[in-house]
Order: structure tokens, then sequence, then C-alpha cells
């Protein structure tokens, strides 16, 4: 069940969890200038982001570098682009991994998540929820 992931974040961690999926692709047509040039998808836009995070006062900041880090690895292993030289983070931590797999199943048109019946919470507990398998 949803309990089962909820319990390894706390309230405050689930918070800043929601604050880098808000944030995430906030640069993603980059600057004003950028986008004023050329209204598509900037590679380096989850560096963008994070950057802008940094700039923004109010959080203690090993808060700001948390949902930062999260914001800059958010890619994946889809973490470069042959027309750039910028190699992107890949998600490492447990923050990391949850709001790049957020991203991406929110991307996919069309998604079939399948349940063990046998999965216990001690199952899950073990971080497995943060692998998967994309199947073409």
């Amino acid at each position: 069940s949803i309990d089962c992931i909820k319990n390894d974040f706390s309230s405050r961690e689930r918070d800043l969890m929601r604050v880098a999926g808000i944030m995430h692709d906030s640069m993603k047509s980059g600057t004003d200038e950028d986008y004023a040039r050329s209204k598509y998808t900037k590679f380096e836009h989850p560096i963008l982001a994070a950057n802008n995070i940094r700039k923004m006062p109010g959080l203690p900041n090993d808060e700001i570098e948390l949902v930062a880090t999260t914001i800059e690895s958010h890619m994946g292993q889809w973490n470069t682009d042959r027309r750039s030289k910028t190699v992107l983070p890949t998600p490492e931590n447990k923050y990391q991994k949850l709001v790049h797999l957020a991203d991406y199943l929110a991307s996919r048109k069309d998604i079939e998540v399948l349940f063990d019946k046998n999965i216990t919470c001690s199952d899950v507990t073990d971080k497995t929820y943060f692998s998967w398998e994309v199947k073409a």
C-alpha cells in the first residue's frame, strides 16, 4: 500500500518532494530570452530550475540543496543530449528517485501498473519500489 512508501519519508520530506515535483520543469522553456528565441524545451532546464531554487530565500540551506539536487536529477537516464555538452546528474538517493519516477510515470500516455498480490510492507521497505522496467 502507499503507506509503506509514505512511512519512508517524514512529513517535512514529503513537503520538500512536493516542492521539487512542482518546480522541476519550471524552467523547461529556459529564460524569457530563451523562450523568445525558441519555444522548445531546453535540455539544461533542470540545472536552470535548480539554480533558481538556490536563489530563493526562506528555507534552510540543506533543504534548498535537497530540492535543488532532486530537480537536477529528475531526467534520470535521459541525462545527455547530442546538442549539449551538459551531462545531467542521475538520481542517487530516495528523494531523487521518487521525483524522477513520478515525472516518468506522469509522462506516459498509457501505463499499466501491476501489483503482486503477495507483496507486503516489508517487501516494499527494501526499496524495490524504486526499480522498474520500461517495456516497449
